[in-house]
């Protein structure tokens, strides 16, 4: 059911169809993975929850790859960045995984430094990085 949900098939008549059952088994099995945080249902529409716990949980079972990871990672520091300020210009930004459990942020345009401190902060706390830098 992740995997279809991953793949945009998110509606509980779709995924029925699509997984051959009924729809009240993929309400259930959708009960239970709210419950633990992993969908969010709206009406008869299922949403990941793409925190980073649960994207590690669809690299982890084989629902997402190495390449696929990596990019909802990517998007997910991006919203961070999104909620910090609305000022910021996503498309101009590129991300850099460290080995060292760091992470470098590039950027065209200029960010205010009180700006990078909110931004550096809620990465630190959301995603447990050693380090944010700024380039």
């Amino acid at each position: 059911m992740l995997k279809y949900i991953v793949w945009g098939v998110n509606s509980i008549d779709e995924l029925s169809h699509v997984m051959l059952t009924g729809k009240n088994v993929v309400k259930r099995h959708a009960r239970l993975l709210e419950t633990i945080g992993v969908l969010n249902i709206k009406s008869n529409t299922l949403e990941l929850n793409k925190a980073p716990r649960n994207i590690a949980l669809l690299y982890c079972i084989g629902i997402i790859d190495e390449k696929g990871f990596f990019k909802m990672v990517r998007d997910y520091i991006l919203s961070i960045i999104e909620q910090c300020s609305r000022r910021v210009n996503v498309e101009n930004i590129n991300i850099y995984f460290s080995g060292d459990g760091g992470l470098l942020i590039e950027t065209a345009s200029k960010i205010d430094e009180s700006i990078k401190s909110k931004i550096a902060e809620r990465i630190l706390k959301k995603l447990k990085f050693t380090y944010v830098h700024f380039k």
